[in-house]
């Protein structure tokens, strides 16, 4: 469910496909996000899922690191 959402804002942000957008992605070196990108896509997750992860994603290096951190966050 996560990584559907993860993906679709990725790939409307970047303009990848979001096929091409994997569990092992990195966002720097894979998906090309700087820090500003990253910043909103943390922006928008949570204006969506109406949480507050910003100070949870300083260790995220991958898409399914944040994944994780968003199945955490709703157990």
């Amino acid at each position: 469910m996560y990584l559907k959402k993860i993906q679709n804002l990725i790939s409307n942000k970047m303009g990848i496909e979001p096929h091409e957008i994997e569990p092992s992605s990195f966002f720097d070196e894979d998906l090309n996000m700087g820090e500003l990108e990253f910043g909103e896509l943390i922006e928008q997750l949570e204006l969506i899922y109406d949480i507050e992860i910003a100070d949870l994603t300083e260790e995220v290096e991958t898409v399914e690191d944040l994944v994780t951190i968003l199945t955490e966050e709703f157990e």
